[in-house]
C-alpha cells in the first residue's frame, strides 16, 4: 500500500501528498524522497524511499541509454557491508508491500 501511494506521489509531480506518516525529504523534478515508517521484524522501522520520475523527453531517453546508478550504489553498499562496514539496508520498492 504505502509504495503504491508513494509512486503516485511521484507522478503527480512535485508537492504532491504523501501516505500518511511520511514527510519529504526532498522533492525535485527528476525525483521524490520521503521518509516514513515501514514494518520491521520487531515493530515500525523509519526508511527513506527514493523514488524517481522522468522530468522531460529527454531526460526519459537519457534514462532508457545509460545503465541506472541504483545498482552500482548498491553493489557499493554490499561490498562495504562484507567488509563490515555498517551500511543501511534496502527496500525494494517495486516488490516491498
Amino acid at each position: 500500500m504505502t509504495a503504491e501511494a508513494l509512486r503516485a506521489a511521484a507522478a503527480a509531480g512535485v508537492g504532491a501528498a504523501l501516505p500518511a506518516g511520511w514527510t519529504v525529504v526532498k522533492d525535485r523534478p527528476m525525483r521524490l524522497v520521503a521518509r516514513g515508517p515501514v514494518p520491521g521484524p520487531s515493530g515500525p522501522i523509519e526508511a527513506f524511499a527514493k523514488v524517481r520520475r522522468p522530468a522531460s523527453v529527454l531526460d526519459r531517453a537519457k534514462a532508457a541509454l545509460r545503465f541506472p546508478r541504483s545498482v552500482a550504489e548498491g553493489a557499493l553498499l554490499l561490498e562495504l557491508a562484507a567488509l563490515g562496514v555498517a551500511v543501511p539496508d534496502s527496500i525494494d520498492l517495486a516488490t516491498w508491500e
